[in-house]
């Protein structure tokens, strides 16, 4: 009930409880919760297919220099 949802791109949709979302976050998103109760996530980070081993590597060390340069919280 209320106002809540994501917006990804373009495209809006209202969370739906017991309901998964699944979308890729290179896109563009922001989330609202206009409402008074929580709203708790299960957030998983997948790699994409594509990657190969080095690109994973470069993509971890990028992510690890932001963490040490407090950029990032653990």
């Amino acid at each position: 009930e209320g106002d809540l949802g994501i917006r990804i791109a373009d495209k809006t949709v209202r969370w739906q409880e017991g309901e998964p979302i699944f979308f890729d976050d290179c896109y563009d998103h922001e989330v609202w919760n206009k409402t008074n109760e929580s709203r708790v996530i299960l957030l998983f980070d997948l790699w994409h297919p594509e990657l190969v081993p080095d690109e994973i590597v470069a993509i971890q060390a990028m992510f690890d220099e932001a963490k040490s340069k407090g950029w990032l919280k653990k």
